[in-house]
């Protein structure tokens, strides 16, 4: 068993090579006391066995570190007593996972054609389960692989094909054998490309050469190739026909070409070839022989970097002109006109300016020249920058605090107002009521149309308004407007033009004649107080008095009608005035008790909710300021 108490049987593992193992045998009975041994693959390997107390005979194996030799070996415990008797004996077979012990490319190491595919071997040996092997060119990993496994001394053929490219010429090709399971175990070999192929021109040479009729002229040709041993020849190709050029030197992977043109049929382009044992430049490198001149405008000019004292100007070079050219810088000072600065570079159009005045503003001007001549300027204008201000650092903190602080009280101011504004509107209401129910108490003798008894025998007091309308024309066509429905034995109605009638049952007072009403404002003072006298009839008319302001049309209210106290105004809900046609039906609107003397009589003023309306009428007013009175 192992040393956890489990018992093992047969092939057991695998175990990683190099782990350490440990593994248990015990025996008892037996007379006389046996011995316990182990043994590997036949021999003996370990015999120190120890008793227990409770008598069991016990050996411990212990194997520090696994090898490669250990793979599939049988380890054996055997207990013997006598030469008598049979040994008992019970073993178990080792399996191991192994390191690969080596990796190597067995393809020829031979120098590879650029743009010819290419089969590379390579074979790793001794890992189990076998090696995982991959390929890779520099740091990038190669797909197309197909691999062979032998069980025979576990054995891994890995094949790659690929086509190699002048870019791969000097990469580092390497074959690498790693274990799945085991860590670090990865083995590599490589071996470093060497590609064929025929010379190339190399990149960024000068092209263009300027020159004057029999001016003789070197004009340089340089090649990649690989290998590197190259021959050069040279080509002239002007408009009329290609001549062979004669006249060179070459060293190496370079050819230099002198030439001068005898007269202006002898500009053109001068062509230049190289071969090696692969073959002939496919493409010849090109130079273009022009007449010499001078070189053109530089361009896309930036200034950057922008301080109290420098400035960094940033231009792209145009053509030369065929020779070599150099770059000016001329700075102006704009106040005076007076040149700042003069710089020159022979690289590049690109210019540090220093020590300038700060807070000053500058005319660049830029220009190039070789030994034809100078090429058109190019004008800028630029500026440094001023001495930082520091009080703007300080007083911008004070002005944002500032700037919240008025905010602040603006935002207050416009919520009092608002709020005064609110509250006025509610005192001009009471005042107007305060006002109309004063104007309701003059009295007047004049004689009414409405006055006097309806069929019913009850007194009708019709009210009239004079209104100023405002037209609202949100009003749909199919609403109704209620007001609140109470039992009622008088009636409150809408007759034609407008106007409106109240109808109060007969009234009597114990005194038979007299009767005083008083009209009183919310907050409780007498307004007016009139007398009447008592009619034939013994009917008690009701004085003309002024009903508070949208009362009837804009708000329904309660009206506390009484004999010996004033008279009282209740408001309801706020309801918008409306637009009474002239052919609306009267209807029942509140009740109007009749009761004995020094009781309250109670009129509850409301809107029906069956009022009909013609369509071509139907609208909502507001009624503002509207005066009613009792005819």
């Amino acid at each position: 068993m192992d040393e956890y108490g489990q018992r093992l049987r047969d092939t057991v593992g695998p175990f990683n090579e190099g782990a350490h193992l440990t593994v248990v045998c015990e025996t008892e009975g037996g007379k006389p006391q046996p011995s316990l041994v182990w043994l590997r693959n036949g021999s003996l390997f370990d015999n120190s066995w120890s008793i227990t107390p409770q008598g069991i005979i016990r050996n411990e194996l212990v194997i520090s570190r696994l090898t490669r030799k250990d793979l599939m070996s049988t380890i054996t415990c055997q207990a013997s007593n006598s030469n008598l008797t049979r040994p008992a004996a019970s073993s178990i077979t080792l399996d191991l996972n192994l390191r690969p012990l080596d990796v190597k490319i067995t393809s020829i190491r031979r120098p590879l054609s650029a743009g010819k595919r290419v089969e590379l071997t390579c074979q790793s040996r001794g890992s189990r389960p076998p090696a995982i092997v991959t390929w890779w060119k520099g740091s990038k990993r190669l797909q197309h692989v197909i691999e062979d496994i032998s069980s025979h001394e576990n054995l891994t053929i890995s094949s790659v094909h690929f086509t190699p490219s002048i870019e791969d010429n000097g990469k580092l090709l390497s074959c690498r054998a790693d274990h799945s399971i085991l860590p670090d175990s990865a083995l590599e070999d490589s071996w470093m490309l060497d590609v064929y192929y025929a010379p190339i021109c190399k990149p960024d040479q000068k092209t263009v050469f300027g020159v004057a009729t029999r001016e003789p002229i070197q004009v340089p040709c340089q090649v990649e190739a690989n290998p590197p041993k190259v021959t050069f020849h040279w080509q002239l190709n002007n408009t009329f026909k290609v001549t062979e050029v004669k006249n060179f030197m070459s060293a190496d992977l370079m050819s230099t070409a002198v030439y001068a043109p005898r007269t202006n049929l002898g500009y053109g382009q001068l062509l230049c070839w190289a071969s090696n044992k692969v073959g002939k430049q496919k493409e010849p490198c090109v130079f273009n022989v022009i007449p010499a001149g001078p070189p053109q405008t530089v361009r896309n000019c930036l200034v950057g970097n922008q301080s109290m004292d420098s400035l960094v100007i940033k231009c792209e070079a145009g053509e030369d002109g065929g020779l070599e050219q150099h770059f000016y810088l001329e700075v102006y000072n704009s106040a005076n006109g007076l040149i700042q600065s003069n710089l020159s570079s022979t690289k590049s159009p690109v210019f540090e300016v220093q020590g300038l005045p700060m807070s000053s503003t500058f005319l660049l001007v830029l220009y190039a020249a070789n030994a034809k001549g100078k090429s058109n300027s190019v004008t800028l204008s630029a500026s440094t920058l001023p001495f930082p201000n520091k009080e703007v650092n300080t007083i911008t903190p004070v002005i944002a605090v500032l700037i919240g602080v008025v905010g602040s009280l603006v935002f207050t101011a416009i919520a009092i107002m608002m709020i005064a504004k609110f509250r006025g509107f509610d005192h001009n209401k009471d005042g107007a009521r305060h006002n109309s129910s004063q104007r309701s108490h003059q009295p007047t003798n004049e004689p009414e149309p409405n006055r006097g008894l309806n069929q019913n025998g009850n007194a009708t007091y019709a009210v009239e308004s004079v209104v100023n309308d405002q037209w609202d024309q949100e009003i749909n066509e199919s609403e109704k407007y209620m007001l609140r429905d109470e039992p009622n034995s008088g009636t409150y109605g809408i007759g034609r033009e407008g106007h409106v009638s109240l109808t109060l049952e007969p009234r009597r007072t114990p005194e038979g004649d007299v009767f005083t009403d008083r009209c009183q404002s919310d907050s409780g003072s007498t307004i007016s107080s009139n007398t009447h006298q008592a009619q034939d009839n013994n009917y008690k008319r009701m004085p003309r008095y002024l009903l508070p302001p949208q009362a009837i049309l804009k708000e329904p209210s309660v009206v506390i009608l009484n004999e010996d106290e004033s008279v009282m105004t209740t408001e309801t809900p706020l309801i918008n005035g409306l637009y009474f046609p002239q052919y609306a039906n009267a209807v029942s609107y509140a009740e109007l008790g009749s009761k004995t003397h020094n009781s309250t009589v109670n009129a509850s003023i409301g809107l029906a909710s069956n009022i009909q309306y013609p369509k071509r009428n139907l609208k909502k007013r507001r009624m503002e300021n509207a005066d009613y009175r009792l005819a």
